[in-house]
């Protein structure tokens, strides 16, 4: 069981179009950090992503709860609606600055693994404002209404956040 937070969500991109890519990375908070210094640094991240997306409609942080992993492993998950928008974020990580604020992150705050990407494909649409996805067999529901529902299969450990 894990916990999902959207830190920023474009909700009108996020349930538009059937494809979109996924890109995964698992954290672990720096020795004398707190979560409280971890969820300060991602709220200037969100305001920053809110003013310029570059490319990205979502980015959450997903804790595991029970059987997921041990305290204080994290992961984030930035969602873009496709490859173009991918390499445009990534063009601004790479040249345009953006990976200072990575750096200090990745310095100060949190020690984090390479990224991973995903791609999503969205087979059904149960309302408005939630999509279902199915992913690698694994399934993925998000309903900004309500409550956040996700299961994973990664590296043979299931999590189910609520």
């Amino acid at each position: 069981m894990s916990s999902a937070y959207f830190n920023y969500a474009n909700e009108e991109e996020l349930n538009v179009g059937d494809s979109r890519y996924a890109e995964w990375n698992w954290c672990s908070i720096r020795e004398g950090k707190s979560p409280d210094d971890l969820i300060a640094f991602h709220n200037n991240a969100a305001r920053r992503m809110k003013e310029n997306p570059n490319g990205a409609i979502g980015w959450l942080t997903m804790v595991p709860l029970l059987g997921g992993g041990n305290y204080p492993t994290f992961a984030h998950v930035v969602l873009y609606p496709d490859m173009e928008s991918v390499m445009q974020s990534k063009k601004v990580e790479a040249a345009e600055g953006g990976w200072r604020f990575r750096d200090e992150y990745e310095t100060e705050y949190a020690e984090c693994s390479d990224p991973m990407l995903m791609h999503e494909k969205v087979y059904n649409r149960k309302c408005q404002n939630s999509f279902l996805r199915f992913v690698n067999s694994n399934i993925y529901k998000i309903n900004f209404n309500t409550t956040i529902l996700y299961t994973v299969i990664f590296n043979g450990i299931k999590f189910i956040s609520r």
